[in-house]
C-alpha cells in the first residue's frame, strides 16, 4: 500500500476509536444524600415542654421526618412537644438511594409522690428545747402542727411547721413553751415529739411521725 495513503488512514482510525470511547463513557454515579446532622435539644423533656429538633443535609431530593412530621426542607429546626418518648426518624433521598438518622426524645413522668414527716433529733441548748423535722418524701409537705408530750402525756405544746419541700430539714422550737430564765428548765426528761398531729398531710407513711428521746 502506498504510504502516501497509510499515514491519514491511520490517524482516521485513531480518531472513529476516540470518538468511540468517549461517547461510551459512563457519566458518573450520583452520591446517595448525606446527612450532617439530625439532633433533639433537649433529650429528656417533661410532659408538657418542648425539645427542638434540628438538621442539615446535603445532597438531598427528598426530606421527610417520621413520625407524623412528613415533608421538610434541607436543614432547618422546629419546636415539639410530644406527650410520650419519642424516637424520630429523618429519611433524606435521591436518585441514588436514602440515608437515615435518628433523634431520640424521652419524656419522663413528673413524679407525683407523697410527702413523708419524720422527727430525726431532739435536743436542748441553754434550756431551750429544739427538735428537727424532715420531709423525707418526695412531694410538697403543706403546714402542718407538732405535738410535744413533755415527761407525761398530759402536758402538751403545740408548734407549727410551714411547708416542706421533698428532702428538706428544720431545727424548730415550740415558741409556746417557757423554758429559761426564772423557770424550771425542762431539758431533762424523756420527750415525745409527733409529727402532722391533725392528719392534714396525706403522707406515704403516717406511722413513723414519732420520736420518742432523751433530750442530748
Amino acid at each position: 500500500m502506498n504510504r502516501n495513503y497509510l499515514c491519514p488512514l491511520v490517524i482516521l482510525l485513531l480518531a472513529v476509536l476516540i470518538v468511540s470511547t468517549v461517547g461510551c463513557a459512563k457519566p458518573p454515579e450520583q452520591p446517595v444524600p448525606t446527612i450532617n446532622y439530625f439532633s433533639a435539644t433537649p433529650t429528656e423533656i417533661n410532659p408538657g415542654q418542648w425539645t427542638t429538633l434540628e438538621w442539615n443535609t446535603s445532597g438531598a431530593e427528598n426530606i421527610i421526618i417520621n413520625p407524623e412530621i412528613d415533608d421538610v426542607g434541607p436543614n432547618g429546626s422546629l419546636k415539639l412537644s410530644p406527650g410520650a418518648t419519642t424516637t424520630y426518624v429523618l429519611i433524606a433521598s435521591n436518585e441514588a438511594g436514602s440515608t437515615t438518622a435518628s433523634a431520640v426524645v424521652k419524656v419522663i413522668p413528673v413524679d407525683t409522690g407523697k410527702p413523708d414527716l419524720i422527727i430525726t433529733d431532739i435536743f436542748c441548748e441553754v434550756c431551750i428545747l429544739h427538735y428537727k423535722i424532715k420531709n423525707q418524701g418526695n412531694a410538697v409537705a403543706r403546714p402542718s402542727r407538732s405535738q410535744l408530750m413533755v415527761n407525761y402525756p398530759s402536758s402538751k405544746v403545740i408548734d407549727w411547721v410551714d411547708y416542706l419541700d421533698a428532702g428538706e430539714e428544720i431545727n424548730t422550737t415550740f415558741p409556746s413553751l417557757v423554758m429559761g430564765g426564772d423557770q424550771h428548765c425542762w431539758c431533762a426528761g424523756i420527750f415525745k415529739i409527733c409529727a402532722d398531729i391533725d392528719n392534714e398531710v396525706e403522707e406515704s407513711n403516717e406511722d413513723n411521725n414519732c420520736l420518742t428521746q432523751v433530750a442530748h
